[in-house]
């Protein structure tokens, strides 16, 4: 934590008590002959009594400052037996560290993982004078900054590193650039972390985001979209696009690129495999066969140390043979010397995540820039990963394939309709692989798609997985339109897919619907007060979607949340809103259905005589008086609320629940059978008029039959409808996987 020079004298860390003063008159000599820690360990003895005495804890200051000096001065611990008699605190006069100190000094790398800042290795993010870089005590690749491990010296910090961690370590050095401390920093981290057998790619990203942003490593990996691929997915997608490839070109090896290729997992992976398969075509060493393989590995990351780190560990296993890395880059993907400049064979990967709603500047920049190099419009909205998908397609040659892995969104979120559109004019679908459950840190659904160049053959099937580990599902048809992907998921989410019906027209050419926005939400500020009786003269009820159920308005019956408040029967003065409230209210205050978004089922509540004003985000829905039940009995049926799941999975906040527009919901189609339609109207009437829910139940049961009857199902599929709608109704959690029903 000090300028420890030959020179200078050492500096207390700022925010702490300083040590005795002669721990400030000690020279580095000193410090290395043990005298320093000596007298060190004799103050924090004291000062740690003091502090119990008192109740303190002791501050991460000084566990800091232990860590620092002991492990870079490399002074030998004690033996393991002597450090678990932590009860004694007696100080090691031969070694220079008590037990104590060892244990916190022992437990300080490994604490990067709970997300403690590799900054605060060097100056806890606050001024210091003239912090040491690493390399004042340990040069890298030949000693070790760790006095912690098998063969330590007791003069200075040098120790016995293997030749692959060396290779890794001095890669990192070698890359510092201008972050030089904090990527020295992280070079001594992964040394030490590796002479303790832990864990250090999963280090990688952690140190990254520090040097990256300065931020704690989750803000800055969630910032940057940085989030890796667990094993099982990279080798199921690797069988579904190495694989085919090399059986249909026997005779050549693949240029394979991954785009964001972090600490090179895919790219590692698919080495391997081309290795060994090299090694029993030729009978070459893996050595000889990684020097060969290594160049046509291809990758592009912005991550300084995770690229160091991908180049040291193909230099490795080439034996030391750096232009096996030489396709390794630190370099923006939208570089124009970088995707827009190369040709693959194959691409693997899973770039990073994000939308202009969350990261305004990076995204829409990078969405503008893609959309001139593409000479094609992409939505304002689409995620970063979906631009990586279709320029990563760009660059396939003729029989290429690709796989990444995609936001679920992707599948029916209308601003990435262009790329979907885009991708099958030039494609074809192939693969794909989806899991109800996250399997990032970031909490983000998603999904992989493997695609080939060339059209789709007759009668080819896309292979459908699910979960990790991952298990087999039955295949379908390739989409054939831009309109949505959902298929590619829906089998792994529990979701069947929509039977043939016979359907006329849509909603839309009877009805129109609206949505209302912040204007109108914030509007009604400080008109709405809570209702103890009967609703006075002038005032109506305020609803919104938490109390609407399937035909049930629970107003006064369960409580809401309203501008950031909690109500039970909340009513609005209309004569206290401003003109242009009043106006909007007036259009609200009609006949018509409620439509709440964000659900498992749609759930239609039809208000007649129009005394509820629907608050944002529900949907009203308006039509003349004789159609109104009828269009509430048909949103309310198992089949649009599968064929809206259907058209818009993905797009919601859970990949369960239905997200729906305005617009979207005039485009749902109308039965060509429109007889059944009135006897559903009543039915539905009947239901939301019932008090038990057992009746209402049964009178939405029958409904649905008259509109599963219009629509020309058989009975057979209306039961089976029934039974998926039925799990998914109010009373059922949303993410619970609802009983998997048999295809429709």
């Amino acid at each position: 934590r000090s300028n420890l020079t030959s020179t200078a004298q050492p500096t207390a860390p700022s925010r702490c008590c300083s040590p005795s003063s002669r721990t400030h008159q000690l020279s580095v000599p000193d410090l290395q002959s043990g005298v320093g820690l000596r007298v060190l360990g004799s103050h924090m003895q004291h000062r740690r009594h003091r502090a119990r005495s008192a109740g303190h804890r002791e501050p991460l200051e000084w566990k800091e400052w232990i860590a620092w000096i002991g492990l870079r001065i490399g002074k030998r611990p004690p033996s393991p037996n002597h450090g678990a008699r932590r009860q004694k605190s007696r100080l090691d006069q031969n070694k220079g560290l008590s037990s104590d100190q060892v244990n916190h000094a022992r437990k300080c790398p490994s604490n990067l993982h709970a997300g403690n800042s590799l900054a605060s290795l060097i100056n806890r993010e606050r001024p210091l004078t003239a912090p040491p870089t690493l390399t004042q005590y340990a040069p890298f690749p030949n000693t070790h900054p760790c006095g912690f491990g098998q063969k330590t010296r007791h003069k200075g910090m040098v120790a016995s590193v293997k030749a692959e961690l060396a290779t890794l370590v001095n890669q990192i050095r070698a890359d510092a650039g201008p972050n030089g401390d904090l990527m020295h920093a992280a070079a001594a981290i992964v040394s030490d972390h590796a002479r303790h057998g832990l864990d250090v790619e999963s280090l990688i990203p952690q140190l990254s985001s520090q040097i990256r942003a300065g931020q704690e490593a989750s803000e800055s990996r969630r910032a940057a979209g940085a989030f890796y691929t667990p094993p099982p997915l990279v080798e199921l997608m690797l069988e579904h696009t190495l694989e085919p490839w090399r059986a249909s070109h026997p005779d050549r090896w693949p240029h394979i690129l991954d785009p964001s290729c972090g600490t090179g997992r895919f790219l590692l992976a698919a080495g391997d495999r081309l290795v060994s398969a090299h090694c029993a075509t030729t009978g070459v060493s893996p050595t000889q066969a990684w020097q060969e393989i290594g160049p046509r590995l291809l990758g592009f990351d912005s991550d300084p140390l995770a690229t160091a780190w991908l180049r040291g560990r193909i230099t490795m296993l080439a034996g030391g043979h750096e232009p096996a890395a030489a396709g390794v880059r630190c370099i923006d993907a939208f570089d124009d010397t970088a995707l827009p400049a190369v040709q693959a064979d194959i691409v693997l990967g899973n770039p990073p995540f994000g939308t202009p709603l969350r990261q305004a500047g990076d995204v829409e920049a990078i969405r503008r820039r893609s959309a001139a190099l593409l000479d094609q419009p992409i939505g304002p909205y689409a995620d970063l990963a979906a631009i990586f998908l279709l320029l990563s397609a760009r660059v396939l040659r003729p029989g290429g394939r690709l796989s990444l892995v995609q936001p679920l969104s992707i599948l029916a979120a209308r601003d990435t309709a262009s790329i979907r559109a885009a991708i099958l004019s030039d494609c074809s679908i192939t693969f794909s692989w989806a899991s109800e459950s996250p399997v990032f840190e970031a909490q983000v659904y998603t999904c992989a798609i493997g695609i080939r160049v060339g059209p789709s053959t007759s009668g080819a099937m896309v292979d459908r997985w699910a979960d990790l580990p991952p298990r087999q599902l039955s295949a379908s048809p390739p989409p054939t339109s831009c309109g949505t992907w959902s298929t590619l998921a829906s089998a792994a989410l529990g979701i069947p897919d929509p039977p043939a019906m016979e359907a006329s027209g849509v909603i839309g050419d009877v009805a129109l619907a609206t949505a209302d926005f912040r204007d109108q939400f914030y509007g009604l500020r400080g008109a709405i007060v809570e209702c103890d009786g009967d609703t006075p003269t002038g005032y109506v009820p305020v609803v919104t979607s938490g109390v609407l159920d399937v035909a049930r308005c629970k107003w006064g019956e369960q409580d809401l949340r309203l501008l950031g408040q909690r109500w039970r029967r909340p009513i609005v003065r209309l004569e206290t809103l401003s003109a242009s409230m009043q106006t909007w209210a007036a259009t609200r205050l009609v006949a018509k259905i409620m439509l709440p978004t964000q659900t498992r089922v749609l759930e239609p509540v039809l208000d007649e005589s129009g005394r509820w004003l629907p608050s944002v985000p529900i949907i009203s829905v308006t039509a003349g008086q004789v159609d109104l039940p009828r269009i509430a009995a048909l949103l309310a049926s198992p089949l649009l609320s599968l064929i809206a799941l259907h058209r818009h999975l993905g797009t919601a906040r859970h990949p369960q629940a239905i997200k729906l527009a305005a617009r979207d919901v005039i485009a749902l189609p109308m039965p060509a059978n429109t007889a059944p339609l009135d006897a559903a109207g009543r039915e539905f009437k009947l239901g939301q008029s019932s008090q038990r829910h057992a009746d209402r139940m049964a009178h939405l049961r029958q409904s649905s039959r008259h509109i599963h009857t219009a629509y020309g199902l058989s009975p057979e599929i209306d039961g089976r409808l029934h039974a998926w709608w039925a799990a998914r109704v109010p009373g059922h959690t949303v993410g619970q996987r609802a009983e998997r029903p048999v295809h429709l």
